[in-house]
């Protein structure tokens, strides 16, 4: 499972230890594929075979993580939608700035 998450490194954010930086909603990975690929205009069973004999008994149908700790510490909070962040990926990526 995927869960968008950025791990922080504690000499640049300057907090105790490493923490992760998160909306706190809980998305699966189709949501996520459905996201992206629907941006490029597409539908993503079309392109992508899945097999479950390849599944990991560690991988887990949905992702979230708690945000807490970077607001406590940074005051930091999401304000941007999974769709927004998939939006400005997508952007990045179609106007050569990633």
């Amino acid at each position: 499972m995927l869960i968008l998450i950025l791990l922080a490194n504690t000499s640049i954010l300057s907090i105790d230890k490493t923490g992760v930086i998160a909306t706190g909603q809980t998305r699966t990975l189709r949501e996520f594929v459905d996201l992206v690929f629907s941006e490029f205009g597409l539908n993503w069973p079309d392109h992508v075979i899945s097999d479950p004999a390849l599944y990991r008994p560690t991988d887990s149908a949905e992702g979230h993580a708690n945000p807490q700790k970077a607001y406590q510490q940074l005051g930091w909070e999401a304000t941007a939608t999974l769709g927004e962040v998939v939006r400005r990926m997508v952007l990045a990526v179609k106007t050569g700035r990633l």
